[in-house]
């Protein structure tokens, strides 16, 4: 198997984005919100959403509650954050069948695939999560562990994009090479 540069920092790409993904899942500062529909927003009317709970910010210390009602953004933002959390773990399954029965090829393939849809799922999760949150709440401003799951998730739709689109196309030039006769090369 050929390892390119490319290939490597797609590699690595798709470990720091499943990583930011984790860690923005359960990070307690997602979006800032007015509770109060005024147009004057006092601070005990100031809330910090995340998938978790809300918070109140108080000269002292935060305050987070758990949600009593669960809406529905929330409910979905949840599974599919968590869902591609998990996804990211595959591949290390993948890992040891690659190493034991030398499939260098359908092991890049398959992480490439798995990476593109923890992508999709951690878009439309913090998608839904913005426009839930701002359809019922006033939005005050999206906080840094929001930028840093939408930064995780274009980690992963490089990494994966790559690793897919790459593997598949070094898989025709082999082919090309050997006249037509395609060979997994390890």
């Amino acid at each position: 198997m050929v390892t390119s540069p490319v290939m490597i920092a797609a590699l690595w790409s798709s470990i720091f984005g499943w990583l930011g993904t984790v860690s923005a899942t359960f990070n307690l500062q997602w979006l800032t919100l007015c509770l109060d529909d005024g147009s004057i927003c006092e601070e005990s009317d100031v809330r910090t959403q995340n998938l978790w709970s809300e918070c109140v910010f108080t000269s002292v210390a935060p305050r987070c509650f758990p949600y009593l009602d669960l809406p529905a953004y929330v409910l979905v933002s949840r599974v599919l954050m968590v869902f591609a959390s998990m996804l990211g773990l595959a591949p290390l399954f993948g890992l040891h069948f690659a190493v034991r029965n030398k499939r260098w090829n359908a092991f890049i393939l398959a992480t490439g695939l798995l990476t593109l849809i923890m992508a999709a799922c951690g878009l439309v999760s913090t998608t839904c999560f913005l426009i839930g949150a701002a359809q019922k709440h006033r939005l005050l401003s999206v906080d840094s562990t929001f930028y840093f799951s939408w930064f995780s998730i274009t980690l992963c739709l490089f990494g994966g994009t790559v690793l897919t689109f790459y593997e598949s196309r070094s898989k025709d030039i082999l082919a090309q090479e050997d006249g037509g006769v395609s060979s997994d090369r390890e």
